[in-house]
């Protein structure tokens, strides 16, 4: 172990850190795998045909982007820049969590799935702040621009703060129904949020969906699909 260097079957010499690297992320895409395997399961009852276009069906399936665009974004990043230290691996342990977090959240409550993304993009950031910290050393063969990661650290930091913005506003919301309405816990109408009824048929299915809560997840989807979109030009320009 205390070598610097390790060799491969064809013979050629990698650093050591990258050897851990390697190792980092095959147990953190072994997880992803898990977790994804396992809310199939639980979920296939929902989206099984005949397929419909409802609130749950669209929080599946924004649940399931986050997740696995998260994947592919990962095992992008650390392609270009492995890991030379354990922090990134530890926030990479903390986000598998807060997926876990996600994909369950929606059995739930819709305001508690709100407020696990400004969490997961927070993550984010300090992940982005490590990396560059690892990787600005002029010494190093790629080395992470301090002008390239002004824009990866501002446009995440941006995108967190508007997820942060959303889950607070929808919590207002929620307040603010509170005040016109009497509800009947019975019928799972807690706090003036969407919530899930309790079923034995294995479906996912929410209570006390208005336009408000169409409106936000609609906006969530953009949020989600738009940040990915901002990352490739980020990465592909290298600004």
């Amino acid at each position: 172990m205390g070598n610097e260097e390790s060799g491969n079957f064809t013979g050629e010499k990698k650093p050591c850190q990258q050897t851990k690297s390697e190792i980092y992320v095959s147990a953190i895409q072994i997880l992803f795998g898990i977790i994804i395997a396992i809310s199939f399961i639980d979920y296939h009852k929902t989206l099984v045909p005949p397929f419909n276009y409802n609130f749950e069906t669209l929080l599946i399936f924004v649940t399931y982007a986050t997740v696995l665009m998260s994947l592919i974004g990962f095992s992008i990043a650390v392609k270009n820049r492995f890991h030379k230290k354990i922090w990134r691996f530890g926030i990479d342990v903390f986000l598998l969590y807060l997926y876990f977090q996600l994909v369950y959240s929606l059995q739930f409550s819709f305001d508690y799935f709100l407020w696990i993304f400004p969490m997961i993009f927070g993550s984010y950031v300090v992940w982005q702040v490590l990396e560059y910290y690892e990787w600005k050393s002029t010494d190093n063969e790629k080395p992470y621009t301090h002008k390239e990661f002004k824009w990866v650290f501002g446009g995440t930091f941006f995108f967190t703060i508007v997820f942060l913005l959303v889950a607070l506003s929808y919590n207002g919301i929620v307040e603010e129904k509170n005040g016109y309405f009497l509800h009947d816990l019975d019928m799972g109408l807690i706090n003036g949020t969407a919530i899930v009824e309790e079923r034995t048929d294995g479906v996912l299915h929410y209570l006390n969906v208005g336009d408000i809560e169409w409106k936000i997840l609609g906006f969530l989807v953009a949020l989600v699909f738009g940040f990915r979109i901002f990352f490739y030009y980020v990465q592909k320009y290298k600004t």
